[in-house]
């Protein structure tokens, strides 16, 4: 992953908002001078040596990758995860924490984990008493590749209209054993499913 900071590459110029930075270790609107929090070294600095004084505290991805994947920004996460060595719950926790998971590209990361590697114990419970085949819902997006399913309509409905208000929800009723996953942590109910 590339960590040097130029304003031609990081810096994007919005003409409503202002300029907003783009880079691993810090995603956000863009100062000359930034302020420092305490722990590290507090003042001001201009936003390159912020991002060099922040990637002093880069965890050791050898010791610790799962401190290094979440020591990135959260865009950068899913690359900072391909960079390492990674499991079934490091996969869970990167994509419940992303916006806007793509579909196509998450499905060749959560194809080599089972159901078990990828839940947590308490979704693998609720998981584990699910009907032999039931009914899954999706706000659709327009993404032909979405993996991204919920068992509660209302759910799915929210994602269906949450932009502009036209959405479609499709509805689809699946064998147990054709959930890759099944994440209750964002309270959505989320069934992987391709």
């Amino acid at each position: 992953m590339d960590y040097t900071f130029t304003k031609e590459k990081n810096v994007i110029e919005d003409e409503r908002l202002g300029s907003f930075v783009r880079h691993p270790m810090y995603c956000g609107f863009y100062f000359e001078k930034f302020p420092m929090p305490p722990e590290m070294g507090g003042g001001f600095m201009s936003m390159e040596d912020r991002i060099k004084k922040k990637l002093e505290f880069l965890p050791n991805k050898e010791e610790d990758n799962e401190a290094w994947v979440f020591f990135h920004e959260r865009p950068y996460r899913l690359l900072a995860m391909l960079e390492c060595e990674y499991t079934g719950e490091l996969v869970r926790r990167v994509y419940m924490d992303a916006e806007f998971p793509q579909g196509l590209e998450w499905r060749g990361i959560f194809e080599p984990f089972s159901p078990e590697e990828l839940m947590n114990e308490e979704d693998l419970e609720f998981y584990n008493k699910l009907p032999e085949e039931f009914t899954i819902y999706q706000g659709d997006t327009g993404d032909p590749h979405e993996i991204s399913w919920t068992l509660n309509r209302s759910v799915a409905e929210w994602f269906a209209n949450r932009f502009n208000g036209s959405g479609v929800v499709r509805e689809k009723t699946i064998k147990k054993s054709e959930a890759r996953a099944y994440f209750g942590g964002r309270s959505e109910e989320e069934i992987i499913h391709w």
